[in-house]
């Protein structure tokens, strides 16, 4: 079969469906891609202020070649977003793993593999105090600068993908009903041939992928699989006297004992604001009109939930490590807080395969709080699965039933989901600085 007669939907313009449209573009195909916003969607993960960039997968070889390979590709759309945007995309300021204690497993063996000259080492608290003096007071003992990593425009970097794509010739459909998926379209053998959206159009095609992020299990069957989770982030905005001591050139991302504390933190960006994150087991949402026979976890954002903030809890632990880490910033308000829906895989790993039993059907997704990342590539992967060119990568992505035993993201804190109805949210009052001493 001819692969320029294919057709090919995407239903989701973050950083799965935008690669996967522009790489499947490339290769021949019909490309349509369906979102339920306006591209970059307000509510979507892919859509914040800024994503870390890091190599760092603890001994993971094939996440680390791939994302040396984004590396290089993040560089190339750097010179391509200054003559587009006037902006660069990928800040190359380097990422710090920091200790309170002892380096981790993840940390060592982090170091262990990556190339000679990625990384530098600091063995003591003197040492780290000398290097970012911004830290000197927050007690970390030893870690080091991933040299080769920094931070992406995450916004911006959408943007290009998405404008990218229009050039190249890829068909959008956008809007809450125009772009909003209701239901698959079959054929009598039940093979998937595209879908019906919210307004009632018929979109056909030869292969439909499904790359809807966190919304991806409320549309394709991934029970124990894969759930949305939500994650607090806030930002506050720096004050002009003390922002030379948070720029980048200054203060890298910092990864602050993530694996047992689940903090990290950004530099600031161009307005001043510095975002502070928690790479956690996360938020459950369940909705009371679900009928589903199996309870399914959505994402609930400002786009429905336009008053929600974070919930109390987690602002109380942020300010501790806001104190204890950044103690000249313990007064300031939160200037802005939003829940980040990851699309947590059990296991850690990205779901990119055919559904089994499910003819026409193809799921990009499971980006579990660390996919952004690879954006420039994962369309090659994605392309590769998808005309079933196997790999060592295709592999590691394939289509997988849970194990008793699960592998984690290595840099992901321990303890339990918790559900969201249960944890009340800040009030506008509860940001503020003053409400310090109660919180």
């Amino acid at each position: 079969m001819n692969i320029a007669e294919k057709s090919v939907l995407i239903l989701g313009g973050g950083c799965f469906g935008l690669s996967a449209a522009i790489e499947l573009k490339n290769r021949g195909w019909s490309v349509t891609v369906l979102d339920r916003q306006p591209i970059p969607a307000s509510d979507a993960a892919s859509t914040d202020i800024n994503k870390a960039f890091r190599p760092d997968y603890g001994g993971d070889e094939i996440y680390q070649a791939l994302c040396i390979k984004a590396y290089e590709r993040w560089k190339q759309w750097n010179q391509e977003t200054l003559e587009a945007y006037q902006e660069k995309v990928f800040h190359e300021c380097g990422v710090l793993f920091l200790c309170y204690d002892k380096m981790g497993e993840f940390d060592k063996k982090s170091i262990a593999t990556l190339p000679e000259g990625f990384t530098h080492v600091y063995r003591t608290p003197e040492e780290i105090a000398a290097a970012y003096p911004t830290l000197s007071e927050s007690g970390f003992t030893e870690g080091y600068l991933s040299k080769y990593a920094g931070w992406l425009n995450s916004k911006l970097g959408i943007q290009y993908a998405c404008d990218k794509a229009k050039k190249m010739g890829v068909r959008f459909v956008e809007g809450e009903t125009a772009g909003m998926f209701k239901e698959f379209l079959q054929d009598k053998l039940g093979n998937i041939k595209g879908i019906i959206t919210l307004d009632g159009t018929e979109h056909w095609a030869d292969l439909t992928i499904v790359a809807s992020g966190a919304w991806t299990p409320s549309i394709v069957d991934m029970n124990g699989m894969m759930q949305a989770t939500g994650h607090a982030v806030l930002q506050i905005n720096i004050p002009e006297s003390l922002r030379p001591r948070y720029r980048h050139e200054v203060l890298p991302v910092m990864f602050a004992d993530t694996t047992r504390s689940g903090f990290y933190s950004f530099p600031i960006n161009k307005d001043g604001n510095l975002k502070i994150a928690c790479h956690d087991q996360g938020y459950l949402n369940f909705p009371k009109n679900d009928n589903r026979d199996t309870p399914i976890s959505y994402p609930r954002t400002l786009a429905t939930s336009p008053k929600d903030t974070v919930p109390i809890d987690a602002v109380r632990n942020f300010r501790s490590f806001i104190r204890s880490t950044y103690p000249e910033l313990r007064h300031l308000n939160i200037a802005a807080t939003r829940m980040c829906w990851y699309t947590d895989s059990w296991d850690g790993d990205f779901y990119i395969d055919h559904v089994p039993g499910r003819p026409g059907l193809f799921v990009a997704t499971g980006g579990s709080g660390h996919g952004y990342k690879f954006l420039p590539v994962l369309g090659e992967v994605i392309a590769d699965a998808v005309e079933l060119k196997r790999s060592e990568i295709t592999e590691k992505f394939k289509w997988r039933v849970p194990t008793a035993t699960q592998k984690r993201d290595g840099l992901r804190c321990d303890g339990g989901n918790a559900m969201l109805d249960d944890h009340p949210m800040a009030t506008q009052k509860e940001l503020e600085g003053d409400q310090r001493s109660k919180l």
